[in-house]
């Protein structure tokens, strides 16, 4: 079955933990006197230890939203990383590929994948 509404549903529902993460730094913690850049810091380790403990998930069929029969081998782990890697840089990984790793635009869009991102948590960390 198709379960883009259910990915959707999940991207969606992932923001209340983010309101309420920020809902609670603005009311209890405005009558302490902490640094907005410390904070964030003790937040952003606590999520990569989060998504590094939950990233082998995705060898789990209902977790990772594939059939049990398209679900990755963690043996596979390694290539599939590799090929990803190839496709950042403009190498096509498998023969027939098309994920346009042949126009070299890869990295770009990532990059300003990046350099909004940035900009965006800088400046909501000045205004906020």
């Amino acid at each position: 079955g198709d379960s883009a509404f259910y990915w959707v549903l999940l991207l969606f529902s992932a923001n209340i933990p983010a309101a309420i993460s920020n809902v609670y730094k603005e009311f209890a913690l405005k009558k302490y006197d902490l640094d907005v850049w410390y904070l964030n810091f003790w937040v952003s380790l606590f999520q990569l230890l989060w998504g590094i403990l939950l990233a082998p998930t995705v060898f789990v069929p209902i977790l990772s939203g594939q059939l049990p029969e398209d679900t990755m081998n963690p043996a596979d782990f390694p290539q599939y990383m590799l090929d990803g890697l190839k496709c950042f840089i403009g190498i096509s990984s498998k023969p027939g590929d098309v994920c346009g790793c042949q126009y070299g635009e890869t990295w770009m869009v990532f990059l300003l994948f990046i350099t909004f991102n940035l900009v965006f948590n800088i400046s909501f960390l000045f205004v906020f």
